[in-house]
């Protein structure tokens, strides 16, 4: 029971990286740019996850055992906890200091080269909304913010976080089903001993590390791709779900899940059901970023707070189906299971599809209209 409170504790050190990484990215890049730079944060976020099973392996089969796991951890977090004091300044701005609205430079110019002069007509009234919105926030500036603890919660009233927030639990929660009965099965299945099981979480990984990888590289210009197709130029916020989402969530997933549960199931080379493994973690990968900077991009002042509310409705869900997923694969085996996993990625698939029609209405309804929209 020692053991379990202490692993707590350690998760919620832990933690506090998920929801202060989306706040540093909304304090220092405007919307064009969060796509690429939150690429670079999950891909740090999942290196970790992918170098650890087998670090852990080979720690595992030392003279002390699974207690050289702790012992490495304990010294690697106090070696981040003073690169953390020394190299990571505060980045929470002042409106009143810098400028916080959103740069449509390149649609513009987009518009302007095919010669529509729609923008123009426009340009006093959006001048005149600036001026009055600037005016506003210096104002909120002068009352300094209470601090609220409840405010993550209070924030998944507002559909759009709540239903982002379910789909990235969804989406995340299958992975981690997967990562759950992995050692088991592999033990069982192909005779692997620890080093062998955590080598075998490479394929997730290199899955996860190149979908984020791939996300940075093309979010920010299929952003703007979808914003040059819209009259004026009007930056749109559900312009995030990109047309990468829906194979991902849709088809790559659900495909990876199945070809991992039947193939070992079906006792086939252990290289099939990791290269399922490969493909849902890199599908999994597309849904949490994309979702995760689309919840940034529409709540930018409250980053932190939106991001605390998501990893809450995430991990929540998580360790809930990974109990699940542990009982079912016992019951109905890895096969079935996977198919019921695949479910319910679909129900995900949903939930964005919903928010892809329906998000920018449910955020006017919810008072959470930006300046240039």
């Amino acid at each position: 029971m020692g053991l379990i409170l202490l692993r707590c504790f350690q998760a919620i050190g832990a933690g506090s990286s998920m929801v202060l990484g989306p706040a540093i990215i909304s304090d220092l890049y405007p919307i064009e740019k969060r796509g690429k730079a939150y690429g670079k944060f999950v891909f740090g976020l999942i290196m970790g996850p992918t170098i650890a099973p087998t670090i852990g392996g080979f720690l595992a089969m030392s003279d002390i055992s699974w207690r050289a796991s702790f012992w490495f951890c304990a010294g690697l977090g106090g070696l981040l906890t003073i690169l953390t004091i020394l190299w990571i300044p505060e980045t929470y701005r002042k409106h009143s200091k810098f400028d916080i609205i959103l740069p449509t430079t390149p649609v513009e110019k987009c518009y302007n080269d095919k010669g529509l002069n729609s923008i123009h007509s426009t340009n006093n009234n959006e001048d005149q909304n600036k001026n009055n919105y600037l005016q506003q926030v210096q104002k909120e500036d002068t009352a300094e913010k209470r601090f609220n603890p409840m405010l993550p919660l209070f924030l998944l009233r507002y559909p759009h976080v709540l239903l982002s927030s379910l789909a990235c639990a969804i989406a995340f929660g299958v992975q981690i089903s997967t990562d759950v009965i992995l050692p088991n099965l592999f033990q069982e299945k192909y005779g692997f001993n620890a080093l062998e099981i955590g080598l075998a979480y490479l394929s997730g990984g290199i899955g996860n590390i190149s979908s984020a990888i791939l996300h940075g590289i093309i979010s920010d210009k299929l952003l703007l791709k979808s914003r040059s197709k819209r009259v004026g130029g009007k930056h749109k916020i559900e312009d995030r779900f990109t047309f990468n989402l829906w194979p991902s969530c849709m088809i790559l997933i659900p495909v990876g899940s199945l070809l991992f549960g039947w193939s070992i199931k079906n006792e086939l080379n252990y290289w099939i059901p990791m290269s399922g493994y490969f493909i849902s973690c890199f599908g999994t990968t597309q849904v949490l970023a994309i979702v995760s900077t689309y919840l940034t991009d529409s709540i930018p002042d409250h980053a932190a707070s939106v991001a605390a509310g998501t990893v809450f409705v995430r991990e929540t869900i998580t360790c809930l189906l990974s109990l699940l997923s542990v009982k079912w694969m016992d019951s109905i085996g890895p096969g079935y299971l996977t198919v019921v996993l695949s479910g319910l990625i679909w129900i995900s698939f949903g939930l964005l599809i919903i928010l892809k029609i329906y998000g920018q209405r449910f955020r006017h309804h919810s008072g959470l209209k930006q300046l240039e929209e």
